[in-house]
């Protein structure tokens, strides 16, 4: 299974689709997060056929963790959820796929169940306005309520239920926090070692940064689908040419997750995008007019804001990335030894 499969996986075991990435179950806090900037480009598209997901052929109940049971709507909605984020990423869940995440899928499914278990024995709780502040930031981003609520419609949640499973990862991190993580720390002489070591890996190729505003479009549109998507892209651009914010216009109107970021993708090189998109990033120049392109994720209305040239960076430059980086890889390693710890501990029963 892909790594990129992987991080879809997590990003539903507590709840469906992009709305809920910042609460990936029991990840790390602190995670070095991954430019947006492969978003577009997604993943290469699977050739075989996608699978058909028959949800009544599940036993009712799909684990016991020290005598909870989890039914299988868990499962289902997070497999609901994984096809929708491969969808969204040009992807099919072939039967291939879905045996390999199958595994993937229980073995989150009961570490988070034990780790909520226990921060629940260890008393630890998130309060309301926690859980109401970090929604309402959620919305921010959003650029309107209305949008908000719309996608969390789209990917199956209500606001209660959204709220439930952000709890729970926020009660979960707590504990981790507080419990685990604090045993973290890296030495300045190890960030400069591991520099030291790996200067290749600090190689800047030429870069360039953008930002784009996509409406979805399926490869295999019908004409009058295409007509219509079109006309929407020209009414964007001409409130564009009448003065309009890009960043406004991506937060209302762009169908793709960097949209809450005013469809900002932060620099990448080249390779990262699919290739019809990167071409016009790098063939444009700050200041040009943005360009309209399709790909297989729909139509960009592309903006090239700046570029770099080739070049390796300093350690001053990369250092505060590499005392992430590091420190991420500590307490992945903690939390790894942690959870392998209590599920020697624990009565797990699995049913499919």
């Amino acid at each position: 299974m892909t790594k990129k499969l992987v991080v879809v996986i997590l990003a539903v075991v507590f709840g469906v689709g992009m709305v809920m990435l910042a609460f990936m179950d029991y990840s790390p806090s602190n995670k070095p997060s991954k430019s947006v900037a492969t978003q577009p480009a997604g993943a290469q598209p699977v050739a075989n056929d996608e699978f058909t997901f028959d949800e009544s052929s599940l036993p009712s109940v799909i684990v016991s963790v020290n005598g909870v049971e989890i039914g299988k709507e868990v499962f289902a909605k997070i497999i609901r959820g994984l096809k929708k984020q491969l969808s969204m990423r040009g992807q099919k869940l072939t039967k291939q796929a879905y045996e390999t995440a199958k595994g993937e899928i229980l073995k989150n499914i009961i570490n988070a169940e034990l780790l909520m278990q226990e921060a629940k024995a260890k008393h630890y709780t998130v309060s309301d306005e926690v859980v109401n502040a970090r929604l309402d930031k959620m919305k921010t981003q959003y650029g309107s309520e209305e949008k908000f609520l719309a996608d969390l419609k789209r990917q199956g949640f209500t606001i209660e239920g959204l709220k439930k499973q952000m709890r729970k990862g926020l009660t979960i991190n707590k504990m981790l926090d507080a419990e685990l993580y604090v045993k973290v720390n890296v030495p300045e002489e190890k960030a400069k070692e591991y520099y030291d070591k790996n200067r290749k890996k600090f190689d800047q190729p030429e870069s360039v940064k953008a930002r784009h505003i996509l409406l979805r479009l399926a490869p295999d549109a019908d004409a009058d689908t295409v007509k219509k998507v079109k006309a929407k892209m020209d009414e964007i651009v001409q409130k564009l040419e009448s003065g309009g914010d890009f960043a406004e216009l991506a937060k209302k109107y762009s169908e793709g997750p960097s949209s809450l970021k005013g469809g900002e993708l932060g620099f990448f090189s080249k390779g990262s995008m699919v290739k019809e998109f990167e071409d016009v990033a790098f063939a444009m120049n700050p200041g040009d007019k943005p360009t309209v392109v399709r790909t297989r994720f729909g139509l960009h209305l592309i903006e090239t804001l700046d570029k770099k040239e080739a070049g390796v960076s300093s350690y001053q430059d990369v250092k505060a990335k590499i005392f992430k980086e590091l420190s991420y890889e500590n307490k992945t390693k903690l939390l790894q030894e942690h959870i392998a710890d209590s599920r020697g501990k624990a009565e797990i029963k699995v049913f499919m």
